[in-house]
């Protein structure tokens, strides 16, 4: 299971995405990943941008705050439980996943509203009082 933020850009996810691509076409091609949400049925599709991979990892890149999925960008707000499929795509522009070469992976994705782990206290700080007696 991959943990994302609603409404966040830069989600960095780690998946294994090219041990699938060698039973479909092998060679460079881009991803499709779509999502859908567990409760409402909502799809979305993106082209996330492949940051690294190497046989055994795939590190992938997209946004949840804008709408813009030939640029990895898609606006996720609703909370939950999403299932993601990643489709071997044949070129950088498709949107369609029955267009696709094949499906490589699936699995399951929770999507969390935006927290703020940690909060930078503010100090109350006395002035110093310097006497000459």
């Amino acid at each position: 299971m991959i943990f994302v933020q609603c409404l966040t850009p830069d989600q960095t996810v780690y998946l294994a995405c090219k041990q699938g691509t060698h039973f479909i076409q092998p060679g460079q091609h881009s991803y499709l990943m779509k999502l859908v949400h567990e409760v409402t049925g909502k799809e979305h599709v993106v082209i996330p941008i492949k940051l690294y991979e190497n046989e055994r990892v795939t590190f992938l890149r997209f946004s949840t705050a804008s709408n813009d999925p030939d640029s990895a960008q898609i606006v996720l707000s609703d909370p939950g439980r999403y299932a993601y499929y990643i489709y071997q795509n044949y070129n950088s522009v498709n949107l369609d996943p029955a267009l696709c070469l094949g499906l490589i992976t699936q699995g399951f994705m929770e999507a969390i509203l935006p927290q703020t782990y940690y909060e930078t206290p503010t100090f109350n700080t006395p002035s110093d009082y310097i006497y000459n007696g």
